[in-house]
Parts: structure tokens; C-alpha cells; sequence
């Protein structure tokens, strides 16, 4: 694992700790793993330390839940091209457009707090959304501030922190684990806390593994049974498969890997 503090820009000197996780190498009792977040701020015209504390607020918030890590602002600069904030006015509302920044900021989720100050003296609103490479997850809500800023704590904890929900079908003959816990066939549907879940199933000597993101509100499905029999003229004992999975894959695809040893394989 590897940790660092990044700065966030703006008037007010703020610093996150973000720990980053080297997915591969990942031990049974580690999962769930945390999702990607990225968190973009139009501040507009409102007050410049306004719009840094509402950021550093809502970046706190999601690290300290230990169900997110936040990509620093410097990397979704390079990762989408330009500075994130300009993702208001070229998305608005469009879904592809989202999408393609979840995609290609490496996230699963995508925050937009939209900060404005009504007039002068008046408490400061911000417009939170929140999207996945799926959609919206919620209804974009307004909602005042503190004077100084700040997030809207209660909106991301209901948006962002709430269970969603896993869905396995396993064909006969199979068993399934999910983080270690049994699953039995033929599966069914369970309330999971959001994260990247690994699912393990087997089929006689066939192992499949999957990394699978749950999203707040949102239901991931599966349907696990056995890879397709190999021709008798496949070369070689060891067959190795890569299937990308038909569940929600944001900020790198979920890979279902697929081993079979053959009966008399000499490198088992």
C-alpha cells in the first residue's frame, strides 16, 4: 500500500491524507476494498475559501469512511485533461459524458458540488450530484452551507455510504464465497456496504475470481457456471480465460479469470 498527502487548491491550505491501493496483491481478510472517488467543485463566483472548504470537507469526509479513496486533484487533471471544474459546463447533464470521465479518471464514482453565494451575507448552497459510469445515483438536491462552506455531510453519508446490493446466480454443481463468507447456490440477493467485493466460485476443480464494485443503491449481478469445455484439439492442459463480467466495472474493468487443470497436467 502506498500513502502520501496531497495539497488542495485554493485559498484556504488544506491537506488530505490519500492512501491509494495496489489492487492485484489483495488478502482475503482485506476485503472489501475501497472504491475510487473523484470530487469536482464549480465554484463559480462564491468566495474562493468558501469553495476550498466545501472540497476539503467532502474529501475528508469520503477518506475518513475508509470506503473511498479520492483521487487527488492533480491526478484527475492528467487523467481528463484539464481542470475538473470545467467538467460542469462541457457534462451538464450528459450521462456519456460522465461516463467518460469516470472512465478515464480511473474512478467509480464521480462527486460535483456546484458552490454559490446567493448575495452578500447570505448563507452560502451547493447543488450536489453524484454519478457512476451507470447514471446519476441519486437526485441532484440543494442544499445551504455553513457561512464559512463546507460539504453536505448528510447527502454524501445517504448518497455515498449506504449499503447496495449483490445479486448471484450459480448454476447447480457450483459454491461461491463473497470476501471469504459462503454463498451457497443457488445464490440470491444480499445487502453489501459499497466497495470492491471479491467473489470466488467453484466448479469441481475450475476457480473463478472476481472483483466486483457495489455502489450505494445500485444492485451488481452475476451469473456464475462453468468456462466452456476446451476442443480436444486445444494445445496444451492449462487453459486460462479472461471474460469481462456484466456487472458495474468503473475506474478499471472487473475480470473474471478462469483456471482448469486437466487430469494428468505435470505442472499441478
Amino acid at each position: 500500500m502506498r500513502c502520501w498527502s496531497t495539497e488542495i487548491p485554493g485559498a484556504v491550505a488544506a491537506w488530505a491524507a490519500l492512501c491509494l491501493w495496489a489492487a492485484p496483491a489483495q488478502a482475503a481478510e482485506e476485503w472489501p476494498a475501497p472504491l475510487y472517488a473523484g470530487v469536482v467543485v464549480d465554484g463559480g463566483d462564491a468566495d474562493p475559501a468558501v469553495v476550498a472548504r466545501s472540497l476539503n470537507e467532502a474529501v475528508s469526509m469520503l477518506v475518513a469512511s475508509g470506503v473511498y479513496h479520492v483521487r487527488p486533484q492533480e491526478d484527475l487533471v492528467e487523467r481528463l485533461g484539464g481542470p475538473p471544474g470545467e467538467l460542469v459546463a462541457r457534462c451538464d447533464e450528459d450521462l456519456a459524458c460522465w461516463q467518460a470521465v469516470a472512465w478515464r479518471g480511473g474512478i467509480d464514482v464521480v462527486v460535483l458540488l456546484e458552490v454559490a453565494t446567493p448575495g452578500s451575507g447570505a448563507v452560502p448552497v451547493t447543488r450536489a450530484s453524484a454519478w457512476s459510469a451507470e447514471g446519476p445515483l441519486a437526485e441532484a438536491v440543494v442544499t445551504p452551507l455553513p457561512r464559512g462552506g463546507g460539504a453536505p455531510l448528510e447527502w454524501l453519508a445517504q448518497t455515498l455510504l449506504e449499503p447496495g446490493e449483490l445479486s448471484l446466480k450459480i448454476v447447480e454443481g457450483g459454491a461461491a464465497t463473497v470476501d471469504g463468507v459462503d454463498w451457497p447456490a443457488p445464490g440470491g440477493v444480499r445487502a453489501l456496504r459499497p466497495g470492491r467485493h471479491q467473489v470466488r466460485a467453484q466448479f469441481g476443480e475450475e476457480v473463478q475470481v472476481q472483483v466486483v464494485p457495489v455502489l450505494t443503491g445500485q444492485t451488481a449481478a452475476l451469473h456464475l457456471a462453468p468456462a466452456p469445455q476446451a476442443s480436444d484439439g486445444a494445445a496444451g492442459h492449462r487453459r486460462w480465460g479472461l471474460v469481462m463480467a456484466p456487472a458495474l466495472a468503473v475506474g478499471g474493468a472487473v475480470a473474471l479469470v478462469v483456471q482448469r487443470d486437466w487430469p494428468g497436467d505435470a505442472s499441478r
